[in-house]
């Protein structure tokens, strides 16, 4: 084990110091700074994971009704090993991570969601309460709702940063919370097939 952490400290310092090299020696050039500060940046502080946009879209929830839809961004580990669901880094709103060792229990909550979401409307109605006041939804702070004007079952996600931020309440689709269930049954499949994603040491050829 000493061997292995010594190897890839050894292989990070390296790869700080190519970087930083890299970087000095291309200051100049337009469009090549950048590239590089992100890579020397994900060397000095360790970071094994990238961050990307999706096209998963989630609400602001106030009073029954959605409104400012936006999209995650997606916090994906370098070798697919979890990925992590963010509404809003500057204020630590966080949906929650789907971890590929523990992939069936981190999204046991959005398949429970979409069996009560594809029941019938009064089914739905009777069974709504019972889902929200479950042990499994108030563990992650979910509760389920019928949108009035549209019949459209939301799942509904209340986040409490604390930090004197204020609590803020957001809302996913049945659609939506399918497309969450792909995004990380892909990471899955990657991280089982050993698929690497591509890094910022990757875009500059270390």
């Amino acid at each position: 084990m000493p061997h292995i952490v010594s190897n890839k400290i050894k292989k990070i310092s390296s790869n700080i110091f190519f970087t930083l090299m890299l970087i000095m020696g291309c200051a100049n050039i337009t469009g090549c700074t950048p590239r590089y500060a992100a890579a020397f940046d994900k060397a000095v502080t360790f970071r094994d994971y990238q961050m990307y946009k999706s096209d998963i879209t989630f609400w602001r929830f106030e009073d029954g009704v959605r409104s400012n839809p936006s999209t995650y961004t997606l916090k994906i580990q370098d070798r697919n090993k979890d990925i992590f669901y963010i509404m809003d880094y500057g204020s630590y709103s966080y949906l929650g991570g789907v971890r590929v060792d523990h992939f069936d229990e981190d999204l046991k909550p959005y398949r429970e969601f979409l069996k009560w979401a594809v029941k019938p409307a009064d089914e739905r109605n009777r069974t709504a309460q019972a889902l929200s006041d479950s042990e499994l939804f108030k563990n992650y702070d979910f509760t389920v709702y019928t949108e009035k004007e549209t019949q459209e079952p939301l799942l509904i996600i209340r986040r409490d940063p604390g930090f004197y931020i204020p609590t803020k309440i957001y809302a996913m689709t049945k659609r939506e919370v399918i497309k969450l269930l792909l995004q990380s049954a892909e990471i899955k499949f990657k991280n089982e097939h050993g698929i690497k994603n591509e890094t910022d040491f990757d875009r500059i050829g270390l």
